[in-house]
């Protein structure tokens, strides 16, 4: 049964980037609270002054593609050490990810550009198949604590 459940997130994982847009999911819809991503967390970076942060994190399950990115928008209410959030989207079931050397730039108009190698778990021979994906992030002023925010994520 185990193995069955492995195979059908490898298949999701390999679906899930067939197009070149990415669907993010609410961090709940994949399995990713708080606490799996702070605790499961190997890298992060903050932008925007510490309102959004972006955690490579690790659930060590499914075996062949527990990796995964999660963007979180804190609220301006949070302390400095702490996250009170009010938005996290990600993506789950990638085999491996390397926000650490994500290559980063801005621009007023599009935000935050990161573009971050990937690698997806390779079903036929139990691989795994690099990649990219572009991440671009934005806050948008609302007039209400930067309430806004822009994501979208595309396969390169």
């Amino acid at each position: 049964m185990k193995f069955v459940m492995i195979v059908m997130a490898a298949l999701l994982a390999q679906t899930a980037f067939a197009g070149r847009k990415i669907q993010l999911s609410a961090c709940s819809e994949i399995g990713a609270d708080l606490t799996t991503i702070l605790t499961g967390a190997e890298s992060q970076r903050s932008l925007y002054k510490g309102a959004v942060g972006i955690f490579q994190f690790d659930t060590e399950e499914p075996a062949a593609a527990p990796a995964g990115l999660a963007i979180v928008y804190n609220s301006p209410e949070a302390s400095e050490q702490g996250f009170i959030i009010r938005k996290c989207v990600g993506l789950h079931y990638l085999a491996g990810s390397d926000l650490k050397n994500a290559k980063s730039s801005y621009d007023a108009k599009s935000g935050v550009t990161l573009i971050i190698n990937i690698s997806k778990p390779n079903i036929e021979d139990g691989g795994t198949i690099p990649g990219k994906i572009k991440l671009n992030i934005k806050t948008v002023n609302t007039g209400k604590d930067n309430e806004g925010q822009v994501i979208s994520a595309e396969e390169l």
